[in-house]
């Protein structure tokens, strides 16, 4: 081969590989952290403070003891505003989207007694004072079917107390406790909005009806009440302003029966069967701590 033509070639390559190491180096892009906003897990983490309307319809209908069987007694209907306390979590802790949930609510306020006629002395209306409370502590577990809806399955425990003011000098009060399992639905159609839905069934447990001393007619009474089916439905928008400032508002019904209670030796009076209705709605104003986390983009 040519000695000259080798040359070239080696001049060619030589002055290539200067060219090539003088051309400025292009170093990859560093990963850059963003934030991925989760609005079902912002809206499972807050704390919220409530306005609360409830709406009770209560029912008394004899077991045969004194009239026929299912005959109506009285009732008391209303609505009763109160306040309310809210706080849940979700996080991953012992499990993936361990869920807990704590609330309270106290309600004060009026409500209508009506008894028919040709019962206990009827027709009689009256306006009575009422006073409701209610706590309620929930544990679930999330499973996000996508990445805006999320179901999650959970246990409650739960309390519920009606103080009842049938006269100026005699009043009753009914508590019970509760335990069931129900599910949460959660959807977020749009960024910031988290539409829920909601059912638990269960039984309440240990209810009784204490009856304040009236001079004229009893003493002072505890009476326990059978145990029944109790079971809600509802629903809830919550909408967050900012990612830390929230708004909701919920709507749930639940219905509750107590079974009659034996005759009281002493006094001679007993409890009939019952049903409750309890319409509940609330507007909350809450602060969000969980809805957003910082990790690193992946290239």
């Amino acid at each position: 081969m040519n000695k000259g033509y080798i040359a070239g070639l080696l001049v060619l390559a030589g002055a290539s590989s200067a060219f090539a190491a003088d051309m400025p180096v292009k170093a990859r892009v560093a990963a850059v952290p963003y934030v991925q906003y989760n609005d079902i897990l912002a809206a499972n983490n807050q704390i919220m403070v409530q306005a609360v309307g409830t709406h009770l319809n209560y029912a008394e209908y004899d077991d045969g003891r004194s009239y026929p069987p299912g005959t109506f007694v009285d009732s008391e209907k209303g609505w009763v505003p109160g306040i309310g306390l809210k706080v849940s979590a979700m996080g991953d802790w012992a499990v993936s989207n361990l869920y807990v949930a704590a609330e309270a609510s106290w309600s004060k306020g009026h409500t209508s007694y009506f008894e028919p006629p040709g019962v206990l002395g009827g027709p009689v209306s009256l306006t009575h004072n009422a006073q409701i409370a209610d706590a309620a502590f929930r544990l679930g577990k999330g499973f996000g079917i996508t990445p805006n809806f999320m179901i999650t399955p959970f246990a409650e425990f739960g309390f519920h107390q009606w103080q009842r003011d049938t006269s100026p000098m005699n009043g009753e009060t009914y508590e019970h406790e509760y335990a069931g399992g129900g599910l949460l639905f959660q959807y977020a159609p749009v960024q910031r909005l988290v539409l829920s839905a909601s059912g638990m069934v269960g039984t309440t447990i240990d209810p009784k009806i204490s009856i304040a001393a009236n001079p004229r007619i009893n003493t002072a009474v505890d009476l326990g009440l059978g145990s029944e089916l109790t079971w809600r439905v509802g629903g809830a928008v919550d909408y967050a302003i900012t990612p830390h400032f929230h708004v909701s508002g919920s709507l749930d019904y639940t219905e509750f029966k107590y079974g009659a209670s034996a005759r009281d030796p002493i006094n001679g009076i007993y409890e009939p069967n019952s049903t409750s209705q309890v319409l509940v709605g609330k507007i909350g104003f809450g602060y969000s701590w969980g809805g957003g986390d910082a990790v690193v983009a992946k290239y």
